[in-house]
């Protein structure tokens, strides 16, 4: 394992007990070398998962939680919160944003090698809303008007009322989950507590995790952003929630180039979870 890979961190949101935690914290700390990992989990919901330690060397849950509920302005400030903890503690070259459910898919000596070669300082799946709203292109594997029209981005449009965009400082929004540097993490860290206008229209907003970090970073000229998180997602259901994996999608999964792959259940993922951990032993 290159040295460099004791330089991604991790921060995870947990919230169920049929997502295997568990399992991808060992999985990390075995083919990262024991990374930093700080995870929010909302005990409001459920405990953590049997065998799953609050703390170790490289492994902290973050508390006291905060109650989240979904599509909501709480799991962002979740998110916030234990990458705050992450740099303060760890302060990793990059970090990704994961949810329990997520496993990794890809060699790490491979992923290591492409971030750190990387030309960009974000990987993540962001479109304009305004542009967006014309149903140009997909988000989630959906039409971009119908889901976004689902979740109320139109809205958002620069010129509604008391909104905080403007044709200089556009919305955006896309899939929460993302890839990031450090130069980043800090600008993330420091919008909680420098641009309270954008946080707080987010609070009366729907489905703020899938546009707010979007927004922040987005109109950040001095960051290279790809529109690729390199998560396999399958939205062929077409529901509010992806497709459960199993190892009917191992191929597409393999053949997809990502680092990671969700949504995983504990208990029927697992033959799945197995094959990838065979190709990426």
């Amino acid at each position: 394992m290159s040295s460099r890979a004791a330089d991604i961190g991790f921060v995870i949101l947990s919230h169920s007990s049929d997502a295997p935690l568990s399992r991808l914290v060992a999985t990390l700390n075995r083919r990262y070398g024991h990374p930093p990992i700080v995870i929010h989990h909302d005990y409001s919901q459920c405990g953590l998962p049997t065998g799953m330690p609050e703390n170790s060397s490289n492994v902290l849950v973050v508390k006291p939680h905060l109650k989240t509920r979904w599509a909501h302005v709480s799991i962002v400030d979740a998110f916030l919160f234990a990458l705050e903890v992450l740099y303060e503690r760890y302060a990793p070259a990059w970090f990704y944003l994961l949810s329990a459910a997520c496993y990794p898919v890809k060699n790490p000596q491979e992923v290591v090698a492409e971030l750190f070669g990387s030309p960009f300082d974000v990987y993540l799946n962001a479109g304009k809303v305004s542009e967006l709203s014309d149903a140009v292109g997909l988000i989630n594997g959906c039409p971009a008007k119908e889901w976004l029209e689902s979740v109320y981005y139109r809205r958002y449009a620069v010129g509604a009322p008391d909104s905080p965009y403007s044709q200089d400082y556009p919305c955006y929004a896309g899939s929460q989950w993302l890839t990031a540097n450090a130069k980043a993490a800090r600008i993330l860290i420091s919008s909680r507590r420098e641009n309270n206008d954008l946080f707080y229209h987010y609070v009366k907003s729907p489905t703020p995790d899938e546009s707010y970090c979007h927004t922040v970073l987005c109109n950040r000229h001095e960051l290279r952003v790809c529109d690729d998180n390199k998560r396999y997602v399958d939205w062929s259901l077409v529901e509010d929630h992806p497709k459960e994996l199993f190892t009917e999608d191992l191929g597409k999964i393999l053949k997809s180039g990502c680092h990671f792959a969700r949504k995983m259940n504990a208990l029927k993922s697992s033959a799945l979870m197995d094959s990838l951990d065979v190709f990426n032993s």
